[in-house]
């Protein structure tokens, strides 16, 4: 099956991305949400792109310049910043491991060496270049800029072994074959292993055609997992089906179509694999959750996601008695009624994997539980509660657009160890009316990821009618149920009212089988938060006090509910804009909702419960 997701992905290929022209520059261009504001510097030609303005005091506390450390076998390895020299000659010395793997193929070349410059965080490498992903190699394919620290020190990186192999033997006719051979070799390529992951993917019957891996034009259609996995696989395949001889003629001389004929014994013997793999249960669910979405409100490399700004700002919620927190990357949709690829940000400074990645591991530094929470913004006063097709072809290629979006996510969770994933958030008419999809969906997904599964409903209708609850390890509740329609109700009526919503989902929780999280629940900084708790709109009168008495009766209502397993306040942002403190907004720093909930926090609200 073909896609054509937009963006490009995170790893590199800039050679790749050029050829694809000025039609998919366009597209990708079109489906930027306003927070992302550049493709990245190794996007299609006719992109274009703004460096973010970096404050003074950033800049100078970056390293001047890159220091050589020594050569390691093939790699001459250099730090810009501070990297543990021990770790650097662990995954040096994996890289050498794998070369002999790539010279043995090719025993009449030699062995070039390659330039590795190591940084310490994503931030001081995207900082420092504009790129802010794990791995990347400059436009000449002669130096590779890899992040080494404690939570990659397992992953050893490819971009390192395609340089080695490009410098070896030069290109081959099917430049994706130099990916998939490079990843083939690397011991605990993204800590599973590709071999693990592709049988994982065939298990779930998310194995793309063969000719759309060998196409890298088309690899923005999927996660770059997907594709990466899959073509070491087939690498591997290759190499232990043909003679050495005929394998360096394919890897160096084959088309991509001249490779299609391997596909069809190619993906039986994957296949075959996959059989015998077993899933594994998921853990049971924590007793209780409490803490924030965290949200990504940068967008300029040091105030997003995996930014040391994020960092004091996540440290902030542990301060106010969190103990789990929700990282929440967005995706667009240009229409909520015809099918499109769903992106994954790749952009610097957006909500691309490895950025995401570093709060999460931050997070788990903390102590903190981590629910991975992708959602699809739509934007123009739209919500992915209208998302509808108009056909059933149409709801087909959504479903394939999403399986593949989510089953990336789900992956990355996999790889990273990351507590609990969201498979989707408010997607009302998709879950009523395609409830079989969401089943079959959830089965694919337990395939690839074995921590807590939940969705994300919307008050009312969807959580109240969803039919697949007990599919998932707890119920998601997007808690935005309204208080009161009048302009200035009494603290009684207030407190009735969320009674009665809080029995009728103790009564939907009950006819399930499961627990409730509330992965959103918040009040507006409006007059009337308790009229409609999901509008923060600009042209709502500014109150920065009124939601306080929500809040109030919110926690006061929140005890011994034997259903209830935890609470996700809406929100609390990685960095916060100061025109936020005077308009309507659900930001909760600095304001006086931030007392309130430290207090309840503080008290833990279900009786009895434990960590």
């Amino acid at each position: 099956m073909m896609f054509s997701l937009t963006e490009s992905q995170h790893d590199t290929r800039a050679n790749a991305a050029f050829a694809i022209g000025f039609a998919a520059s366009f597209f990708l261009l079109s489906c930027q949400s306003p927070g992302q504001q550049t493709p990245p510097a190794h996007a299609p030609s006719g992109t274009s792109y703004r460096r973010p303005v970096i404050p003074d005091s950033i800049v100078q506390a970056l390293p001047k310049e890159e220091r050589f450390i020594g050569e390691y076998g093939h790699f001459n390895m250099y730090v810009f910043g501070k990297v543990d020299t021990a770790l650097i000659s662990s995954v040096a010395s994996r890289l050498e491991v794998a070369t002999a793997s790539l010279v043995e193929a090719f025993p009449d070349q030699s062995a070039p060496l390659v330039d590795v410059v190591c940084y310490p965080t994503c931030e001081v490498k995207g900082l420092r270049l504009f790129d802010n992903h794990r791995a990347s190699i400059d436009s000449s394919f002669s130096k590779v800029h890899v992040v080494l620290n404690r939570h990659y020190q397992e992953l050893t990186p490819s971009a390192p072994l395609e340089v080695f192999l490009r410098k070896m033997v030069g290109k081959p006719a099917s430049p994706a074959l130099e990916c998939g051979f490079a990843v083939s070799v690397c011991d605990a390529w993204q800590r599973l292993g590709a071999s693990e992951l592709a049988c994982r993917l065939a298990a779930a019957d998310l194995v793309p055609d063969l000719s759309d891996l060998l196409d890298m034009a088309l690899w923005y259609t999927w996660s770059d997992i997907v594709a990466q996995a899959l073509l070491a696989d087939f690498v591997t395949y290759l190499r232990k089906t043909r003679s050495s001889a005929e394998f360096r003629q394919l890897y160096m001389h084959a088309s991509p179509r001249d490779l299609l004929v391997h596909e069809k014994a190619w993906r039986a013997a994957l296949y075959e694999r996959a059989a015998k793999y077993e899933k594994t249960d998921s853990p049971t669910p924590p007793s209780w959750l409490q803490g924030f979405n965290f949200s990504h409100d940068g967008y300029q490399i040091y105030n997003g996601y995996g930014s040391e700004m994020a960092h004091r700002a996540l440290e902030a919620t542990v301060a106010l008695g969190s103990n789990a927190a929700a990282v929440v990357p967005y995706s667009f949709l240009r229409d909520a009624s015809s099918p499109a690829p769903i992106p994954i940000a790749r952009f610097p400074g957006g909500e691309n994997d490895d950025a995401v990645l570093g709060t999460c591991h931050h997070a788990r530094e903390l102590g903190l539980y981590v629910l991975l929470k992708p959602q699809i913004w739509l934007g123009r006063g739209r919500w992915p509660g209208d998302i509808e097709m108009e056909s059933e072809a149409a709801w087909q290629a959504f479903f394939s657009y999403y399986t593949y979006w989510i089953a990336h996510y789900a992956l990355l969770a996999e790889i990273h160890q990351i507590d609990g994933l969201c498979i989707g958030t408010e997607l009302t008419h998709t879950t009523l009316k395609r409830p079989y999809e969401w089943r079959f969906l959830i089965q694919r997904l337990r395939w690839l990821y074995h921590g807590h599964l939940t969705y994300a409903a919307n008050w009312g209708e969807e959580f109240e009618k969803l039919s697949f609850w007990p599919e998932l390890d707890y119920m998601g509740l997007d808690f935005y149920y309204p208080l009161s329609a009048q302009p200035d109700p009494s603290d009684s009526e207030l407190r009735q009212a969320m009674q009665d919503i809080l029995k009728k989902i103790g009564k939907v929780a009950s006819a399930a089988g499961k627990k409730v999280v509330l992965t959103e629940v918040g009040y507006p900084t409006t007059n009337t938060p308790w009229i409609e708790p999901h509008n923060d709109s600009r042209t709502m009168p500014f109150d920065p006090v009124a939601r306080n008495r929500c809040f109030r009766i919110l926690f006061d209502n929140l005890h011994d509910l034997p259903w209830l397993a935890g609470i996700f306040i809406w929100k609390y942002p990685t960095f916060q804009r100061p025109q936020r403190r005077s308009r309507p907004s659900f930001e909760i720093p600095g304001t006086e909702a931030e007392d309130i909930i430290r207090q309840a926090f503080s008290t833990r609200l279900p009786a009895g419960s434990e960590n």
